[in-house]
């Protein structure tokens, strides 16, 4: 099973996959006789003699979520999240992409996957109905608990989508929505402790007079409980940037001399993106959650040969969120 993604250094193009980007509507239970499992990737008949998938359930101290692969009908196999109470399915969401069938490979997540590192996600499909799926749990607030699932879908440049599921009123629906758009772009969105998700967003070029950009933003819930809001800009992450250049060609130029030895998935970043940097310059970045991953990440460049100047930063959200429209 072959897979793809994005490398600075390579050039991909969209393929046709978003037309399997179908909006599904918040339903009731279906499949509510099925009997729910605590063990993962576990096939369960259903009563018209069908067969649903669950893949993992993670517990609250009010139920639990469920992700799993409906049926499959002539569209394909939709993933979808169940809130259980008392073991019992009452509420039931799809997710936007569809798998092509219900056989999984569990995959390892990370930053470049899109999601927090040391996950893993349930993959499924390949080439064109490639999709993996993966789910985990975020606090909102002292009281208030969702799930946030990502998928990553499509073939040669990797797409990926961000939904935060929240029972209400006996239903389950979407409390934030982010879907990355059409062009070169990617995100990861993290839980962040104590409450609220940090979404990283990367919009990345190939000519060398204009730097990638990366704006990141720190979600919160809001005061009634009804929507997530940009949370006061404060440090949400660490960055590693090798190099000060006084042009972005300048750093262009170095990455691609390089061509992949030491600079696999490193971005140009210019001081729009990061306020360290002096006004026109540009640097080698790479983005880590934590500041010791970046400084781990610094000893391998050493040892890779690197002799630029290398220092690790802090990131600070910002207020508003970037997107790119192209």
């Amino acid at each position: 099973m072959q897979r793809y993604t994005r490398a600075p250094q390579g050039k991909f193009f969209l393929t046709g996959c978003l037309s399997l980007l179908l909006t599904l509507p918040v339903s009731g239970c279906s499949h509510a006789d099925t009997v729910p499992s605590t063990n993962p990737n576990t096939p369960i008949a259903t009563p018209d003699g069908k067969t649903y998938l669950a893949l993992e359930r993670f517990d609250t101290k009010q139920g639990a979520f469920e992700l799993g692969i409906a049926p499959c009908t002539a569209e394909g196999c939709a993933f979808e999240v169940r809130w259980l109470e008392k073991n019992k399915p009452v509420a039931t969401i799809a997710l936007p992409i569809l798998a092509a069938d219900q056989i999984t490979e569990k995959e390892q997540t990370g930053f470049d996957w899109g999601a927090d590192p040391g996950l893993y996600a349930w993959g499924t499909g390949m080439e064109n109905s490639y999709v993996s799926t993966v789910g985990r749990l975020v606090n909102l607030d002292s009281e208030t608990v969702g799930l946030l699932v990502t998928q990553l879908y499509g073939f040669d440049h990797l797409k990926r989508l961000h939904r935060l599921i929240v029972p209400r009123n006996g239903k389950l629906v979407y409390l934030w929505e982010f879907t990355e758009s059409p062009g070169y772009s990617t995100s990861a969105a993290v839980v962040a402790p104590p409450f609220g998700i940090t979404l990283f967003y990367f919009t990345y070029h190939y000519e060398e007079s204009n730097a990638d950009r990366l704006s990141v933003t720190h979600l919160v819930l809001n005061k009634d409980k009804s929507e997530l809001v940009p949370a006061s800009p404060g440090r949400v992450a660490a960055a590693l940037l090798v190099g000060d250049f006084d042009s972005t060609n300048r750093a262009y130029k170095h990455r691609q001399a390089d061509s992949g030895r030491c600079f696999f998935r490193y971005y140009v970043l210019a001081s729009d993106s990061i306020a360290t940097l002096p006004s026109g310059h540009s640097a080698l970045a790479r983005v880590f959650m934590r500041r010791e991953e970046a400084q781990a990440e610094q000893q391998r460049l050493i040892q890779c040969g690197v002799t630029l100047t290398m220092s690790v930063v802090d990131i600070f959200s910002s207020p508003m969120l970037y997107q790119d429209k192209e």
